[in-house]
């Protein structure tokens, strides 16, 4: 299924993930967006991974709207994981950071 940011960007996802993260190519930032139209819970954590398995980050999601930035600038070229978790589902995606 294909999605249209709020930015206009398009981002691919099934109709269960419910976290899109784009650009898919990040090297200053990257943006959370929540496909459901629901706010992010207090609640949920954002944990982003590299590509053995290692948390790098850790982010509480707690947000005013469906968006939410994270900054990776100071984060390796490479693959990561995003694991974004609330009290009823687990999401995750993967994205690059470039330089």
């Amino acid at each position: 299924m294909l999605f249209s940011t709020p930015t206009g960007a398009e981002a691919v996802a099934t109709p269960r993930d419910h976290v899109l993260v784009y650009p898919s190519v990040a090297s200053r930032r990257i943006t959370l967006w929540r496909s459901d139209s629901r706010q992010w819970s207090p609640t949920g954590t954002i944990r982003i991974c590299d590509g053995i398995g290692r948390c790098v980050r850790t982010v509480q999601a707690a947000s005013a709207g469906d968006q939410l930035q994270i900054d990776v600038s100071d984060l390796s070229a490479g693959a990561y994981f995003l694991h974004a978790s609330t009290a009823k589902t687990v999401v995750t995606t993967q994205f690059i950071i470039a330089r």
